[in-house]
């Protein structure tokens, strides 16, 4: 400040700096209730400069309503018992926003000792309370997760003495957080842990490195040790002096229990699978084998080493990669599977095995832990009792059939012998012997074959030739030479039978009585795409009738009523057409009626032993 300043501009400056300094002065008359404020005070209530008349009551009536009362009590302290009037309150200016302000203030008294008049200054401290608002905030969401948290949290001098602890150490030693200020994390340890820990820790604090993990054991009030793990970094005052280091103790003593156990249980797993019978393979997720037992390697002739660098689909004979994938992602999503599989030995073997498969985990870890028991012997036992029981089967199956059908033989003979008594009756009793007959031949077929296959080219040929013999007919048969096997449903062999055998009785009836006539029945059968094609084409010398429909079944005679009728609902149509002087019966057989095959060669079939 320069000497020589006028008094004026010395007045002059320290109103400026009021100014700057966001504070107003005001001077209270209490006996006329005159109230002056200097222009700063307005603002700091939301006005501009001398808008708001200067008066006791408008003071008040811009003080926050619960903060009123506060106000008017310390004014009247201050004059009544000259209290020193400081008070930090709530203004709420014309636009609704709530600000603070700090009054200081004091009374000036008469001659007399009698208050007169009340002088103070006004300072708008609205950003130091909502710093101090977030602090609080702050200070109390530290507070909140320090005494949330299962950890113990601290900080150290650079001596290692204590200068804060959280509650949470009374948990897990025992100890009051205050009963351990000034002293140092070893004062907690044995002995023989003190001397290990303190060199790690003065190691780090001379080169000024963070504590990572250091575990170390600690004693209970009670006694007993607690394994604790510790973390922390180094700090630094407002002057970057080191000052110690602040971090957090987290007690891991059942961690550390339960590895010890678990190497523990691992070792002697270990022993057990390695002196086991059954194979141990350990794969990854992506298929790769992790770790085998020897047991393992003995069954495929590999060496551990070698196997390890071997995936699933490298042994795998029954799976290809991709359904190797499938199998393994099954594992992963339920957990577990039990089924039985095939791998190939070091020799070229094919080894069966039963396999039962577990995903396991160990924290992030996951593979798929399987027992494998070798099971070929066994398999190969009971694919030997099924033959056996199968071929039993097949032999009483066939049996039956070759009954059925001497039954059947009979019955046409019973047939036979009623044509000599009665010849009226020949043409609706040969009709009837057809129909026996290739019921019958359906049923010798199966008697001979197999699997009760009956071939529907052996079947076409066998009823030809019965129905040529009954009627003195020569059906020329005509098979396609590179037709694959058709095999017959079972289900619908014998209606198929009937079906053939009305056909071709149909084409005989309406053939003509001359043997010229007869001999033009025509019997063709081939494969078109995947349907079995069947034609029946005779000599007709009487056109069809009038309105002839096989589909509404018009015009149609008691045969090809019969044949309609036992047609299967699928895979089977029947048509009918005319050229000239010859009619043209199609049965066209597709899925699920006929099913094709590769032609199988004349050693696969046994040898036929019985027919009609």
């Amino acid at each position: 400040m320069n000497s020589g300043d006028t008094a004026v501009e010395r007045q002059d400056r320290y109103v400026r700096s009021l100014a700057f300094a966001d504070i107003g002065t005001w001077d209270w008359n209490i006996r006329t209730g005159e109230l002056y404020w200097s222009e700063r005070i307005g603002p700091l209530f939301g006005y501009a400069p001398g808008e708001l008349e200067t008066t006791y009551e408008n003071f008040l009536a811009a003080v926050h309503p619960d903060d009123r009362q506060a106000v008017v009590n310390a004014v009247n302290a201050c004059i009544e018992r000259r209290d020193n009037y400081e008070i930090e309150h709530r203004v709420v200016w014309p636009d609704g926003s709530v600000r603070w302000v700090l009054e200081r203030g004091d009374v000036q008294c008469d001659e007399a000792g009698v208050p007169s008049h009340m002088l103070g200054v006004v300072q708008d401290i609205t950003r130091r309370r909502e710093a101090e608002h977030a602090l609080r905030e702050s200070e109390a969401r530290f507070r909140s997760l320090v005494e949330s948290t299962s950890d113990w949290i601290w900080e150290v001098d650079p001596l290692g003495r204590y200068t804060y602890v959280s509650p949470q150490v009374e948990h897990i030693l025992g100890y009051a957080p205050d009963s351990l200020l000034g002293k140092t994390p070893f004062d907690l340890m044995p002995s023989s842990e003190d001397l290990r820990v303190r060199r790690a820790f003065f190691s780090l604090v001379e080169r000024r490195l963070p504590i990572n993990r250091l575990v170390n054991t600690n004693t209970h009030v009670a006694g007993y040790e607690v394994i604790l793990e510790t973390s922390g970094v180094p700090f630094y005052d407002g002057n970057r002096r080191f000052a110690g280091y602040r971090g957090i103790d987290r007690n891991i003593t059942l961690r550390v229990a339960a590895e010890k156990a678990l190497k523990e249980q691992t070792l002697r797993n270990r022993l057990i699978l390695e002196n086991s019978h059954d194979g141990l393979v350990i794969l990854n997720l992506d298929g790769s084998i992790r770790e085998v037992n020897g047991a393992y390697c003995r069954m495929v002739g590999h060496e551990r080493n070698v196997l390890l660098q071997m995936t699933l689909s490298d042994l795998e004979v029954s799976e290809t990669d991709t359904e190797a994938a499938r199998h393994i992602k099954k594992i992963s999503e339920h957990g577990h599977d039990h089924f039985e599989s095939s791998h190939r030995c070091r020799d070229g073997r094919v080894i069966d095995l039963d396999i039962s498969a577990t995903l396991a985990k160990v924290g992030d870890d996951q593979f798929i832990f399987s027992f494998v028991r070798d099971i070929t012997e066994r398999r190969l036992k009971e694919q030997k009792r099924l033959h056996e029981i199968q071929a039993q089967r097949d032999t009483l199956v066939r049996e039956v059939h070759h009954r059925i059908k001497n039954h059947l033989q009979g019955i046409v003979n019973l047939l036979r012998n009623h044509i000599r008594d009665k010849p009226e009756l020949a043409e609706v009793m040969e009709s009837a012997i057809g129909q026996v007959e290739s019921i019958a031949l359906v049923h010798g077929l199966q008697s001979r074959l197999n699997q009760w296959r009956v071939e529907l080219p052996v079947l076409l040929e066998l009823i030809s030739k019965a129905v040529g013999n009954v009627a003195s007919a020569a059906v020329q048969l005509e098979i396609d030479e590179v037709t694959p096997d058709i095999s017959v449903r079972p289900s619908d062999a014998v209606p198929l039978a009937l079906i053939i055998n009305e056909l071709l009785l149909n084409a005989v009836k309406h053939s003509g009585s001359t043997m010229a006539m007869r001999s033009a029945i025509k019997v063709n059968l081939l494969v078109e795409s995947e349907r079995v094609i069947l034609r029946v084409s005779n000599f007709s010398a009487v056109p069809l009738p009038a309105g002839f429909d096989l589909q509404q079944g018009i015009g149609l005679g008691t045969g090809l009523t019969l044949a309609r009728d036992l047609l299967p609902h699928r895979g089977a149509t029947l048509s009918a057409a005319a050229n000239g002087d010859r009619v043209t019966l199609q049965l066209a057989l597709e899925s699920p009626v006929v099913r094709l095959e590769q032609k199988l060669d004349a050693k696969d079939y046994p040898t036929p032993n019985r027919l009609m």
